[in-house]
């Protein structure tokens, strides 16, 4: 069985290229542009690994703590290994 892997990433080539590489290495990939897609992902699908841009996900924790993530539902936890990583620019 392939492991199921969500990439999350903000900056689209960098997205496409490891979502094809990892593909390539017999993963089966699905990605999300930004932390509240890959949230609703992550709830939504099973997944064997998160890999996180962490600036994405700070986008995504500062807008739930703005509240504006109110339409998501409590009680949905996830019970998985989740990596974050990020670029220097």
């Amino acid at each position: 069985m392939r492991p199921n892997v969500l990439f999350v990433e903000d900056e689209e080539a960098l997205r496409m290229t490891v979502g094809d590489r990892l593909r390539s290495e017999g993963y089966i990939v699905d990605c999300a542009a930004d932390g509240d897609e890959g949230f609703e992902k992550a709830t939504q699908l099973p997944f064997d690994l998160i890999i996180l841009d962490l600036c994405a996900v700070l986008r995504y924790v500062e807008s739930a703590q703005a509240g504006d993530c109110g339409s998501r539902k409590p009680g949905r936890g996830l019970h998985i290994s989740i990596r974050a990583a990020s670029t220097s620019r």
